[in-house]
């Protein structure tokens, strides 16, 4: 009898990754493929759904089928996850409408998001929802089709998510899952439901919205015309699935209280795992893609792009020294880097490149670089980009904390934990040991758990734990350097209170 395999996918900031995986946790294929994220403007960023969620997705899974062998039969259930929350308005058969409107790192809607916190009142939409009015919430975005492209808006039969999209695509039937809903921030978080008080503040039809349920929800099987595109069986069962971070965090094996996840992408996002909802006014929070779990935490607009941002800019040495020693060129620049003493000789930088999202949560805050001085060089400057996503990590554990989530250990993924020098700072400036995690995948693994799980392949979390993810290394941190970076930390912490208003000047100049 042919083993049954479970297929995840996860669409990303900047491409498709899929696997394929048994119920045991043996992993029988990988695939990716990548994209661009299309900003129209400073502060906007879209993805064309059809060219980039749906096409990756069918090219992924078609190679994950001819590279296997498998036969189609034998994927047992199909999870996806996606970047998110995100807004794509579609017809009443399911056409896009427009382009799909990024998660929080898309800062058009800050008019709308004002005016409905006015509506509601100081601090009504944390006390509803867990969650504070923000770039990531989606009743301010549908506010901000509404009022600017009605014509869109008239023939909007329904808000769907990027896994929401892709299961619509899959099966015919419309979807969303708890964790994404309550991120975009309009679930009453104690009922775990549409809150009518949020939809009635933004004068937003909630039908608008699917009726969310949990990710491992099977919502539909797979219809023979989304068969016969992307290669699976008719009538093969598909899961809700859940936003990116949440299946990052499962396929990081992220399961009890007093964990948090780091995932180390183009952004960073860090998540703790509590036994009961917990509030912060300036972290989201709500269900995890386990019944009985609750998060609380944040994301950052930055992260692996400041190393992107850098190579693409000043990396032509990285790249050449990359070129004759047969390594690639960010393990150049990190080697580079380890040279300067951590603390980076006095210099801070304020990581907010494309913004600042949680805890500061000003889309008009802009980067800054403190204490540079003639001695500094590139390397310098490298590593305090790493440092400084180290502080805002830092910033939101703090935050965590104050709300009674304190993680005791870290489990870290994602394509940063590579980078031996990145994750050693930031332990040192958290004081947190990480413990990252030898999967390769990502968030298509925590994807084809959910799978597992809705489909009764799997029972609970013990398999993932035993079988699905292992330890790849410890990161433990030094205690000697504690001294230099709560010093620099403190310059962090003050240093945007200090600059903000400069920097909505330069904002509003772009």
């Amino acid at each position: 009898m042919v083993e049954p395999a479970m297929l995840g996918v996860d669409i990303g900031t900047s491409g498709v990754k899929g696997v394929l995986v048994t119920p045991k946790g043996d992993v029988l294929g990988t695939v990716s493929c990548t994209h661009t994220t299309n900003m129209p403007a400073p502060g906007l960023a879209e993805h064309d759904p059809e060219q980039m969620w749906w096409s990756g997705f069918v090219r992924v899974v078609r190679e994950l089928i001819s590279e296997s062998g498998i036969d189609p039969k034998s994927i047992a259930g199909v999870g996806c996850s996606g970047i998110g929350p995100c807004l794509l308005p579609v017809d009443d058969s399911g056409r896009p409408l427009r382009q799909a409107i990024l998660y929080g790192i898309d800062g058009r809607a800050h008019e709308e998001i004002a005016a409905l916190g006015a509506r509601l009142g100081p601090g009504e939409a944390l006390t509803i929802t867990a969650n504070p009015i923000t770039t990531q919430s989606l009743l301010p975005k549908a506010m901000w089709v509404r009022d600017h492209e009605p014509d869109v808006y008239a023939k909007t039969h329904l808000f769907l998510d990027a896994p929401g999209y892709l299961a619509f695509k899959l099966t015919g039937e419309p979807s969303a899952d708890l964790f994404t809903a309550n991120a975009a921030g309009f679930i009453d978080v104690e009922q775990q439901r549409k809150s009518r008080r949020m939809f009635d503040a933004a004068e937003i039809d909630p039908r608008l919205f699917p009726e969310p349920v949990w990710p491992a929800t099977v919502v539909g099987h797979v219809t023979r015309e989304a068969a016969h595109a992307s290669g699976l069986a008719p009538g093969t069962p598909v899961v809700a699935g859940t936003c990116d971070a949440a299946a990052e965090c499962l396929g990081a094996g992220m399961t009890d209280e007093g964990e948090a996840c780091l995932i180390y992408g183009t952004t960073a996002v860090i998540l703790g795992c509590s036994n009961n909802p917990r509030v912060h006014s300036k972290l989201f929070g709500g269900a995890y893609c386990l019944d009985g779990r609750y998060i609380l935490g944040g994301a950052t607009a930055a992260a692996g792009a400041l190393t992107t941002w850098y190579l693409d800019n000043f990396g032509a040495e990285a790249r050449k020294l990359a070129a004759e020693s047969g390594v690639s060129a960010y393990e150049a620049l990190y080697r580079d880097a380890e040279r300067v003493p951590p603390g980076s000789d006095g210099l801070v930088i304020l990581p907010y490149f494309s913004g600042a999202r949680t805890p500061v949560n000003d889309e008009r805050a802009r980067g800054v670089i403190l204490g540079l001085t003639l001695q500094h060089t590139g390397r310098h400057l490298y590593r305090a980009l790493l440092e400084s996503v180290g502080y805002e990590i830092r910033h939101h554990i703090d935050a965590m904390g104050e709300a009674g989530v304190a993680p005791r250990t870290i489990r870290a993924v994602g394509g940063g934990t590579r980078n031996p020098l990145w994750t050693q700072a930031v332990s040192d400036i958290t004081g947190l040991e990480q413990v990252c995690v030898s999967n390769p995948v990502g968030a298509p693994l925590g994807a084809a758990y959910l799978a597992a799980l809705g489909t009764g392949l799997v029972d609970g979390v013990d398999a993932l734990r035993r079988r699905w993810v292992g330890t790849d290394r410890v990161v433990r941190p030094d205690d000697s350097r504690k001294s230099v970076y709560d010093t620099l930390y403190g310059v962090y912490r003050r240093a945007y209170p200090a600059t903000a208003d400069l920097g909505h000047t330069l904002a509003a100049m772009a």
